[in-house]
């Protein structure tokens, strides 16, 4: 069955982590533009900073984009290995022992020995029956890899909002965004708490915290 929502592409950790990354990138750009300002290196407008922003940011979901593709090869051309190494390996023990160091073992811990290997023998019995095949590129990984340049890019996106607004003064853009900013990291905080089952109120709180170190970071540095 064909994947066709974001969540089946990437799980809950990894898309928080792309507009999280995407969000502090778009920030220190943002600083970093401010600086530029204040040092009057350069002529800097709210088209400037829009471009240095969503620049970095379209650079950085690319990035994000071949290393989806990448792993996502990585991993299909990893278990055609170990299928190989199953079909040749004379020793049954072996090779589910080979099977049982590649299982998740974050899953497999809440096991017993013996369901443990049972799971093991179980997916030996199936992976004897199967050719090993060469991992190459399909629709998924394209699709996946779109998600993840969409979601580092919006998150940019939102967070230049405020130099598309008729206002005249740049410092006021520069502060609805970082307020922007610290409102997504609330948001990102919560939805991690749901996922993990921490204090969403507390976890979100922290991750504001963190967006105002990174902007004192980046007030100190001159932004």
């Amino acid at each position: 069955m064909p994947k066709k929502v974001p969540r089946e592409y990437l799980s809950a950790s990894d898309r928080l982590s792309e507009i999280m990354f995407g969000l502090i990138m778009a920030m220190t750009v943002i600083g970093a533009a401010k600086a530029a300002l204040i040092s009057g290196t350069d002529e800097l407008n709210a088209r400037v900073v829009i471009s240095a922003a969503l620049g970095c940011n379209i650079a950085w979901g690319l990035a994000d984009a071949f290393m989806y593709v990448f792993s996502e090869l990585f991993d299909r051309g990893k278990l055609s290995r170990l299928i190989a190494k199953v079909k040749t390996t004379q020793d049954e023990e072996a090779a589910i022992a080979m099977i049982d160091q590649e299982l998740d073992a974050d899953i497999l811990e809440t096991l017993s020995a013996e369901e443990r290997k049972s799971i093991c023998t179980s997916i030996f019995k199936n992976m004897v029956g199967i050719e090993p095949k060469k991992a190459h590129l399909i629709k998924d990984d394209i699709t996946g890899a779109f998600v993840c340049f969409l979601l580092t890019f919006f998150s940019a996106f939102i967070t230049v909002i405020p130099f598309f607004l008729p206002l005249q003064s740049l410092g006021f853009k520069i502060l609805l965004s970082r307020v922007i900013s610290m409102i997504m990291l609330f948001c990102i905080g919560y939805q991690y708490a749901k996922h993990t089952g921490r204090n969403k109120i507390m976890t979100a709180v922290v991750m504001v915290i963190l967006g105002f170190i990174i902007n004192i970071v980046i007030f100190f540095l001159g932004g």
